[in-house]
């Protein structure tokens, strides 16, 4: 006799009432000899003004799934809302570890008249010892809840998007976009879900400023180049002033020439005609003096 074990494997989010939508889904983990592994599939309803009906489910199965049986089927997804599908499925005691295989799972139905089949693609790998709840995974065991509270009005009641373990507060918290960090990366495909600076620090969460200037990396731009130097601004500082010659380095092409760009910079001009400090007499018979050379002075006054 199989082991009764049921599997929890939350497929995603599925987004109706497009001509044809295929979502693959991670792998997941089964053991062999084992009864009533479950796949739940959230349909999502996106558009307010078509109901979702006449639902059906079929799928195809790798050859060390037994029986299958769509346990969970909706009589109707309306318009703005959202509701459960669940799939369960036996793994046969001859299944070798190691082995590995796809269930496609076709949800089919209308909308507005219209054809509307959705595929779900979920790989499974048969382990010796299996996690009893998998994917987007929250708190507790997805349970049909049509007309549920929905806080956040995202069409989702708020006990799916609790046990999905997105946010039934925030719209933009959907079962299966779920990114924790806020990098703009969904958890599922981020190497490093809690941290907003990883895989891509150009991004509006992560602060990582690596030339110090006070903005972070993100808000300036991967390619961002204010002065056409070649160096992004993100590696320029808005704050240093390396040659001194009033321009940041962020917005100076020439970091290093105090000429380029204003010729006529204080620190631009040959040290042997810079103004001393001198007394008014003296200051006035110099500068007439580099005036009459066609030097333009800048005028510093005596302490």
């Amino acid at each position: 006799m199989p082991t009764t074990k049921l599997k929890h494997m939350l497929a995603g989010l599925v987004a109706l009432l497009t001509w044809a939508t295929t979502l693959s889904a991670q792998a997941y983990d089964v053991e062999r000899n084992t009864s009533a592994n479950r796949i739940y599939m959230l349909l999502l309803n996106d558009n307010p003004g078509a109901v979702y009906h006449s639902i059906s489910i079929s799928e195809t199965v790798p050859t060390f799934v037994g029986t299958v049986v769509a346990s969970i089927v909706p009589a109707a997804v309306n318009g703005g809302s959202s509701d459960l599908a669940a799939l369960d499925f036996d793994v046969k005691p001859s299944a070798s570890v190691g082995a590995t295989g796809t269930i496609e799972i076709t949800v089919a139905g209308q909308a507005a008249g219209v054809a509307i089949n959705v595929v779900f693609t979920v790989p499974l790998d048969v382990v010796n010892s299996a996690p009893a709840a998998q994917g987007f995974v929250g708190t507790g065991e997805p349970t049909p809840n049509p007309g549920g509270t929905d806080t956040d009005g995202d069409g989702i009641p708020d006990s799916l998007e609790v046990a999905y373990g997105s946010d039934p507060y925030s719209a933009s918290s959907i079962p299966g976009q779920v990114d924790t960090d806020d990098d703009g990366i969904e958890d599922s495909s981020d190497s490093a879900p809690n941290d907003p600076c990883v895989p891509s620090v150009f991004n509006a969460t992560c602060m990582q400023d690596t030339d110090g200037d006070g903005k972070s990396d993100g808000s300036e731009g991967e390619l961002t180049d204010t002065d056409g130097d070649g160096t992004p601004d993100y590696l320029e500082s808005s704050m240093i002033d390396d040659d001194s010659d009033g321009f940041a380095n962020e917005v100076d092409a020439a970091n290093t020439d105090p000429c380029n760009p204003d010729p006529l910079a204080i620190n631009c001009m040959p040290a042997e005609v810079r103004v001393p400090i001198l007394g008014l007499p003296g200051y006035l018979l110099l500068g007439l003096l580099l005036t009459a050379l066609g030097i333009k002075l800048t005028q510093r006054q005596p302490d």
